[in-house]
């Protein structure tokens, strides 16, 4: 009955502490390309997009000639990007899965009040 008790309390600790200290994840992917997304202060933006890690290209901010380095953009882009691999993707060569498809996810949060026209490119980095 201990057991049962003390994973019971376990539960509710990590229910607590996740509806306390949890973001609020405004969840975007390909489909909503050329669409306006509004985020609040407490709020961050994950984009979702489809990559092949082995093909040597990721996802990147792309460089526009009209952009100006002094500028304050609204939206700053925060830790690491992750990737979630497929695991149904890819091809096994010498007992290794090669060339695996998956889902690269990139968080961004706003800083400043305004619009950003955020422009996301698939090439070598």
């Amino acid at each position: 009955m201990k057991k049962v008790f003390t994973v019971f309390i376990a539960l509710v600790a990590v229910i607590i502490t996740t509806e306390t200290f949890g973001q609020n994840f405004v969840h975007v992917n390909k489909t909503n390309a050329g669409q306006v997304i509004s985020l609040s202060s407490d709020q961050v933006l994950e984009i979702n997009l489809p990559e092949i890690p082995s093909s040597g290209y990721t996802w990147c901010e792309a460089n526009s000639s009209l952009d100006d380095k002094t500028a304050s953009k609204t939206i700053i882009r925060i830790g690491e990007n992750d990737f979630i691999e497929n695991p149904l993707s890819g091809k096994l060569i010498k007992n290794k899965l090669v060339g695996q498809s998956g889902t690269r996810i990139i968080r961004y949060v706003g800083t400043l009040t305004g619009t950003t026209e955020l422009k996301l490119e698939l090439r070598r980095p």
